[in-house]
């Protein structure tokens, strides 16, 4: 077995740390350094009170992100400058954002404050005068059940006037700016440690490629791709070791590979490498100038502290049937570039499932890219949750069409949640082909949809619940349309 050495910036401190690659980065916040301020609640990346924000280069600016350390490796810690509610005050003399928080009563019970706290100093850190909307999504993935959100945005209140009077430099603590510098020229990499004398930890061997020759190499010493896991964010496999204790004997980190960080517009897609995350989609021009409804549906996916570490390469390669990327990917008729040592082979994201988290790849392949084409005519985007921010849907699906002198030339429908896999509903597709959308076609429309799919039933909902909300999906979209019609947009 394997031990990861790393080095990172916790606070105010420079850190060099032997761990098991098992280990997340709330347990060395928690457990190594001792500092208790950071909580653990769900263990699932959906509450936030285990928020931590992550700064580093990206360009020519160092960003704080928020990232839920319950579900981070440790080993992502690297590199980084990683700030705890304890970094930002202290007794004597607290944070801004601290403050706030006490002066207009934000906090009841306390549990969930520190996670609020560094989502707001991420926010305030990349937008020194957020609106009340950049900040509320910034909190879509806090929850706290005893305070009241009003309270809290007094609070935020409280922080806009006080970076009216105050130099952007005074946000930060004295340190913060040091250790940024020091971080601009950090070298240093991943050291593994063999260790003999901890042959129980559920990991044995972890590995980081810095290239894509790196990244073959490795995985041809292994016999059988169920020896390991790719990963990138992890932010699927860390809740199954929190809550199920289901680990695999070795993990592939592809998250160092640059090649594997790109997004590209070719003259009919836009290519979305591996290593790409959610919010990096959200933020990326060429997503907003050729596939717009692709960055809203990244932003239904999960909370901001997931969708910093979450990939949509990997939504798709965790073979999900609820998963909303893969879902609405369908729908838009992607394609996947599927790589390994001597090939590349293109197939569409159709035929890459077959079977409940089975697919077509093989051993030595990995994912390199979806293959996304520019979206004409009208798109639009449905999931059924719980609450808005949360990653798990009952059922979502997709909507593309396209219509000439009023009647509809191209239909394209996927749906998430109600089978094995993400699946297309053809019969009401063709159903739609040269007809005019009013309101009796909605309704047959709605009605073909809810014939054409025996859904399952689990705890997100019943059989007969998915079938009402089966039909609910398709009038939506559709009244959508006409909405958008009426108006002579979009979606």
């Amino acid at each position: 077995m394997h031990n990861i050495k790393i080095h990172f910036y916790l606070n105010d401190k420079e850190i060099n740390l032997t761990i098991p690659p098992a280990t997340s980065a709330l347990q060395v916040i928690r457990e190594h350094a001792l500092l208790s301020g950071t909580k653990e609640s769900c263990s699932e990346g959906d509450c936030g009170a285990c928020t931590i924000a992550v700064g580093k280069w990206e360009y020519d600016r160092f960003v704080y992100r928020a990232y839920n350390s319950c579900i981070m490796p440790a080993v992502k810690m690297h590199g980084m400058h990683v700030v705890t509610v304890e970094g930002l005050g202290t007794p004597q003399k607290m944070h801004s954002i601290q403050q706030a928080m006490l002066d207009c009563h934000g906090t009841q019970c306390g549990f969930c404050t520190p996670g609020f706290i560094m989502s707001l100093f991420c926010v305030f850190s990349n937008t020194p005068e957020p609106t009340m909307e950049e900040v509320q999504l910034a909190l879509e993935g806090n929850l706290c059940r005893c305070t009241g959100y009003e309270a809290i945005y007094r609070a935020v209140e409280q922080v806009k006037e006080w970076k009216k009077g105050h130099a952007n430099h005074e946000f930060y603590p004295r340190h913060f700016l040091s250790i940024q510098e020091t971080l601009q020229e950090f070298t240093k990499k991943v050291i593994f440690v063999e260790d003999k004398e901890n042959p129980i930890d559920p990991v044995k061997d972890f590995h980081l490629p810095g290239s894509m020759q790196d990244l073959f190499e490795i995985m041809a010493k292994f016999h059988d791709r169920k020896e390991y896991r790719i990963i990138a964010g992890a932010t699927d496999l860390m809740v199954d070791a929190n809550i199920k204790e289901q680990w695999h004997p070795a993990y592939i980190d592809i998250s160092n590979i640059p090649e594997l960080k790109i997004i590209k517009d070719d003259p009919k897609y836009v290519r979305i490498c591996a290593g790409v995350t959610q919010s990096e989609i959200i933020e990326s021009d060429c997503v907003a100038n050729r596939i717009p409804i692709l960055a809203k549906v990244a932003a239904r996916m999960g909370s901001r502290q997931t969708r910093n570490a979450a990939t949509m390469v990997g939504n798709i390669a965790n073979a999900s049937p609820i998963a909303d990327g893969a879902s609405a990917l369908l729908g838009m008729n992607a394609e996947l570039e599927i790589i390994s040592k001597d090939s590349i082979r293109q197939i569409p994201l159709e035929s890459f499932y077959k079977d409940y988290k089975v697919t077509d790849l093989k051993h030595g392949e990995i994912i390199g890219a979806v293959m996304v084409p520019h979206q004409k005519g009208f798109c639009s985007f449905e999931k059924t949750a719980k609450r808005i921010a949360v990653d798990i849907s009952t059922i979502n699906s997709y909507l593309n069409i396209e219509v000439e002198n009023g009647l509809v030339t191209y239909a394209r429908i996927s749906f998430g949640g109600i089978a094995k896999y993400p699946i297309l509903a053809h019969k009401t597709q063709e159903f739609l082909l040269n007809r005019r959308i009013n309101e009796k076609v909605i309704e047959e429309a709605s009605e073909i949809a809810v014939k054409e799919f025996s859904p399952i039933s689990d705890v997100r909902g019943s059989a007969e619940y998915r079938k009402l909300l089966i039909r609910n999906h398709i009038r939506k979209h559709l009244l959508a349309f006409l909405e958008a019609n009426e108006k002579g947009g979009e979606k």
